[in-house]
């Protein structure tokens, strides 16, 4: 068992699988992904919508993609989780396969069928039969470097894809937010890292909080990415159930269920460095019914990050390192996901 958060020595020792590592590298891969290079495309049709279609961290990206740049794109753009396309998308759609491996079933069968209906497909990743397809028929592929597992690779796949929306000229140029993002994120990461002691790190003062409690992560709809990032990485890294939901909606439904004093669940409240007054109001009434009602005291995020995608990407890093914190205090390797591995295996056997 961990003695202390501190104690890097028996985190090594969990940590078999170098998720920290991982995360660390965090933001070196998003300043890399900030040289990725427009693709040539030469499409003579405009999209009148664009889908990007994923599963499990490689969602993740195409969530923080429609966050960040859904208000410098003038079509509609929508995140697809599911082999079955919606009936709108058709050859006036913008198609993008997001797949970190290139193998997984749901995302190559969305993708055969986007071809099917004639769609402007496009697709990034690091291989795969995914790229090989691409290939075969010359479709835009952006690759980006292989041997992580996909939940890591998350700031690669966000700079990939970004690069991919401005090679068919729906957004500007996107280097510039990337290199800014990765700078912001680099800081944030020198505060947070495993050789910053508790006396001086949030994330492990987070995670120490929640060691026995089920995190509840509040957001504002906008920044729904980061909470849905969260409750996949407690699951997946920590090996916990969570779960999370957005505000102000929550206002008018959820906050009622914190009522009478439930010491097994504790919220997050997820805050971007930008707000509104309106939107810091919400925060406050929220917080102050929570508790009034549930007497309980919410842990609340912030990072400081000013650029538009370091003020997502600073609380996704944050949260990343809260949940390996939070695995090393509950003894479990973060890095070894089982039950994803028998799903995808047991899923593809379906198929045959």
């Amino acid at each position: 068992m961990l003695r202390s958060l501190d104690d890097l020595e028996d985190i090594s020792k969990i940590d078999a699988g170098n998720m920290l590592g991982a995360i660390n590298r965090f933001p070196d891969f998003l300043v890399d992904a900030a040289h990725f290079s427009p693709l040539d495309v030469r499409s003579s049709l405009s999209p009148h919508n664009i889908v990007l279609m994923g599963m499990g961290g490689s969602a993740s990206a195409a969530d923080v993609l429609l966050d960040w740049l859904q208000d410098r794109i003038t079509v509609p753009v929508s995140v697809v989780r599911d082999c079955a396309l919606p009936r709108f998308v058709g050859p006036k759609t913008l198609f993008m396969a997001v797949s970190y491996s290139g193998e997984t079933v749901e995302t190559l069968a969305a993708f055969d069928e986007a071809r099917k209906r004639r769609c402007i497909t496009a697709a990034v990743g690091s291989g795969g039969r995914l790229q090989t397809i691409c290939s075969r028929v010359k479709v835009p592929f952006l690759k980006v470097s292989s041997g992580l597992v996909p939940r890591a690779a998350l700031s690669q796949m966000v700079g990939a894809g970004a690069v991919m929306l401005q090679s068919f000229g729906v957004v500007g140029d996107v280097r510039a937010g990337l290199l800014e993002a990765g700078r912001e994120l680099i800081r944030i990461r020198g505060q947070l890292r495993a050789e910053v002691p508790l006396s001086r790190n949030r994330a492990k003062h987070v995670a120490l909080r929640l060691e026995g409690r089920l995190p509840v992560i509040y957001c504002l709809q906008r920044m729904s990415s980061v909470a849905r990032r969260a409750k996949n990485q407690f699951a997946e890294n920590s090996k916990l159930v969570a779960k999370y939901d957005l505000l102000p909606e929550a206002g008018h439904n959820e906050v009622e269920a914190w009522q009478g004093r439930n010491p097994h669940m504790l919220p997050v409240l997820v805050h971007d460095s930008k707000e509104s007054r309106e939107e810091s109001t919400v925060f406050r009434a929220f917080k102050a019914v929570l508790r009034k009602v549930g007497e309980v005291r919410p842990l609340e995020v912030r990072t400081g990050a000013s650029s538009a995608l370091g003020r997502l990407l600073g609380p996704v890093l944050f949260l990343d390192y809260v949940s390996v914190y939070l695995a090393f205090l509950r003894g479990v390797d973060p890095t070894p996901t089982f039950g994803i591995g028998e799903y995808r295996r047991l899923n593809s056997e379906m198929r045959r």
